[in-house]
């Protein structure tokens, strides 16, 4: 599966329990995690990798660095996964 449709998935998902995705297409800031999710005044980041994707050292030291400002950080590979996810924060 390619991670566009996997990304689409999950935003259906999280709009189903309503929660509010911004998808990164383009940003400043190279190795920005491509999801964002709005819930309940918690801002989380999530970087959606396929189950062969490759998780960059870019993305990881970016994933750290959100990590360090307080926000948490996931890298979700599947839609089971996230589904998880979505309960965490909801």
């Amino acid at each position: 599966m390619l991670e566009s449709n996997l990304q689409a998935q999950m935003i259906k998902e999280a709009n189903k329990v309503g929660v509010m995705v911004v998808k990164i297409i383009r940003c400043n800031i190279n190795g920005m995690s491509d999801l964002i999710l709005l819930k309940n005044s918690v801002t989380t980041f999530v970087e959606v990798k396929t189950e062969s994707g490759v998780h960059s050292e870019l993305q990881k030291y970016v994933g750290k660095q959100l990590e360090k400002q307080g926000f948490k950080y996931y890298v979700v590979r599947n839609l089971q996964e996230f589904k998880e996810l979505i309960k965490k924060i909801t």
